[in-house]
């Protein structure tokens, strides 16, 4: 069992709150035995199936027809033979069912129950978090920090309420152990919200990305529409998730490639003793950080035109995916341990989505050009 170390914050003495539940024979501390944690969930396997399920149901509820509202929908048309029609911000559309799916999923039923303004609050801090990333001046830092005292501050509330079966094995677990050794619900709730942030703060935007190059090119929406049909169910609401993951070579190729071109991924490390580098030599404990995106435009191992969105270059080769210049996760031991369950998320968002509608774009593509990427703050 876990033995937390005498100096540890908040430590009491009496045996029921200095050990935790989970076996731990390596003796790890909390901070290695919650990676653990996420990596049980995260990685495949049952745990991971079970999430899945539940995710996939969530999206399907939320992308029925007569439930897509809200301030994404542009406009609407009454249900009138072949004209029934929606309008949608694409962004916004992604991030709500997403987003909300996940939180579902993770955190189960009773979170937003509990804040119906969650969500709300949540976007506003995913929009301004960089300011506290660059220490930006309180006062010019009012909008997150606002926004993470009420995420906090409900998530303080949500650990009052008593256990739920809607709620994840991760979610369940992280809460019991910290709570087991002491360690107060306001601080449970901090490193839920820093949680809960991680689980919701790239997917939807993937997807968006990964739709938008779909919408934008009407023979790569044709050929994903053939290839993933056989891994949707008959009525639309259940898909065989091995069957995309093995036999779908074109939408893990778009997946692979809006990767390479959207992510930004970066990973930081300590020399442990003088190291060279070139011509220069590195003192130990220098601290060294290496951005990933700069490694994706490498011409010599993803070719030609490496600014231009190409999926065809990885079904050409397919060991792009195992080069060490593609990184869009991290690596080594920082590999990010949500990169299975991110893959799954927004494959099932994409396909119901292709299968369920005629989506399309408004005004065609002569009409809207190609979103592009924010470059003037770094979010």
């Amino acid at each position: 069992m876990y033995q937390p170390p005498k100096d540890f914050e908040n430590e009491k003495e009496s045996s029921s709150n200095t050990l935790l539940q989970t076996e731990n024979p390596s003796r790890k501390n909390l901070c290695h035995l919650q990676s653990d944690f996420y990596k049980q969930q995260l990685h495949p396997g049952e745990k991971l199936d079970s999430l899945g399920a539940t995710f996939l149901g969530y999206i399907n509820e939320h992308l029925d027809y007569d439930r897509i509202s809200g301030d994404y929908v542009i406009a609407s048309s009454k249900a009138q033979q072949d004209s029934n029609f929606k309008t949608v911000s694409l962004y916004r559309w992604c991030r709500e069912v997403l987003v909300h799916s996940a939180t579902q999923t993770f955190f189960g039923t009773q979170l937003l129950t509990l804040d119906p303004h969650f969500l709300q609050n949540f976007y506003t801090y995913d929009t301004t978090s960089w300011k506290l990333l660059y220490k930006y001046p309180r006062p010019f830092a009012h909008d997150v920090l606002t926004a993470k005292s009420a995420l906090v501050s409900t998530l303080t509330t949500y650990l009052t309420l008593p256990p739920h079966p809607t709620t994840s094995w991760l979610i369940h677990t992280l809460t019991h152990e910290q709570h087991s050794i002491g360690i107060t619900r306001p601080n449970i709730a901090a490193m839920l919200q820093l949680a809960h942030w991680v689980i919701n703060a790239n997917a939807f935007k993937l997807a968006f990305w990964l739709l938008a190059h779909i919408l934008h090119n009407p023979s790569l929406h044709s050929t994903l529409l053939t290839e993933t049909a056989p891994a949707i169910s008959s009525s639309g609401t259940e898909i065989n998730m091995p069957y995309l993951t093995t036999n779908c070579p074109h939408l893990t190729a778009t997946y692979h490639e809006t990767l390479r071109l959207t992510s930004s991924a970066a990973s930081v490390r300590t020399a442990l003793a003088p190291t060279p580098i070139g011509s220069k030599l590195l003192p130990a404990g220098t601290k060294l950080m290496s951005p990933f995106r700069q490694l994706h435009f490498d011409e010599t191992v993803f070719g030609p035109e490496v600014q231009r969105f190409v999926p065809e270059r990885w079904i050409r080769d397919e060991g792009l995916g195992r080069s060490k210049a593609f990184r869009p996760f991290g690596g080594g031991t920082t590999h990010c341990p949500g990169r299975f369950v991110a893959k799954q998320e927004v494959f099932m968002f994409v396909v119901v989505v292709l299968h369920r509608f005629e989506v399309r774009l408004k005004g065609g593509e002569e009409g809207q050009g190609f979103p592009g990427v924010e470059r003037e703050k770094p979010s």
